[in-house]
């Protein structure tokens, strides 16, 4: 994986041109969603909150799940 990101959205936007999983569908959400909080502290609850908030389906709830621990070893291994 590309490792030039410093956040959990950087790290999402490397799945968003080419992953085919759910963690891919996240970041394409993401991608084409203008609330999605990039720039708000690191927090897994504050990105449930956000797809909560917009009705997102459970596809994409499962999808947080899978990515964040994901995201947080990625960082610790950095």
């Amino acid at each position: 994986m590309n490792r030039t990101w410093s956040s959990f959205g950087g790290w999402l936007a490397a799945y968003a041109a080419d992953e085919q999983s759910p963690v891919g569908d996240l970041a394409r959400h993401a991608a084409e969603h203008p609330g999605w909080p990039w720039d708000e502290p690191e927090s897994d609850h504050l990105f449930q909150a956000h797809l909560e908030e917009v009705g997102a389906e459970e596809p994409l709830l499962d999808a947080l799940d899978e990515a964040w621990p994901q995201y947080v070893a990625d960082r610790t291994y950095r």
